[in-house]
């Protein structure tokens, strides 16, 4: 009797834990669209958010790049998308028609920050990886947020891993460099950009992105 009540009272404790883990934790899988027209990029961007470790990690697959060239992909994080403008994330929240919309970056709280480069290959695919922590802008470039580029706004807030709207885009830096100038393109914002770094020489542009809610 004794170890029949062990037994059951042990499967039950591994469905509760098994529970509270899914719980915690959850994915979402989004396509990467092209910027230009917001049509299908053939590629796709995975999202697994930990509530319990208070994290966010991303799989990035994707496709239709310019082969050798190096990009990066971006977080944009929207901690509170119910203040969005029009119900719905994106470029109005971030931009007005002369420059960056302080007041509204500040009362959704949004934030951009880095993730890790690669350089197309031969084919025109990449695969990008990499995990943003709450309240943490530890090894990222941060072009909005605290101590950032832009300093405004917010980086993923305490509880925001599982609530969060995050936006993944990817930017393109130009054909690879070699040495500084190719660490520069595959980790930072401004990595051989013209008008932004004073070594730049390609005209960057944010091809793809993808939204998960």
């Amino acid at each position: 009797m004794t170890l029949r009540l062990l037994t059951v009272a042990a499967t039950l404790t591994a469905l509760l834990l098994s529970t509270t883990l899914a719980a915690a934790a959850s994915g979402d899988n989004a396509k990467l669209l092209f910027f230009e027209d917001a049509s299908p990029a053939g590629g796709q961007s995975r999202l697994v958010r930990d509530g319990a470790a208070g994290t966010i990690s991303s799989h990035i697959k994707a496709t239709h790049l310019a082969r050798g060239h190096a990009y990066t992909y971006w977080w944009v994080v929207f901690n509170d998308p119910s203040q969005c403008s029009d119900d719905e994330c994106g470029d109005d929240d971030l931009f007005t028609e002369t420059g960056l919309n302080v007041a509204q970056i500040n009362n959704v709280g949004i934030g951009v920050l880095g993730g890790n480069g690669q350089i197309a290959n031969n084919g025109g695919r990449a695969t990008f990886t990499g995990t943003l922590f709450e309240e943490s802008a530890a090894g990222h470039d941060v072009v909005i947020g605290p101590g950032g580029l832009f300093d405004l706004g917010s980086l993923l807030d305490e509880g925001g891993a599982m609530t969060a709207e995050i936006h993944i885009v990817i930017r393109d830096h130009g054909p690879a460099l070699s040495g500084e100038g190719l660490a520069a393109q595959l980790t930072t914002f401004t990595g051989n950009c013209l008008g932004l770094d004073p070594s730049g020489t390609y005209t960057c542009v944010d091809p793809q992105f993808a939204v998960h809610k």
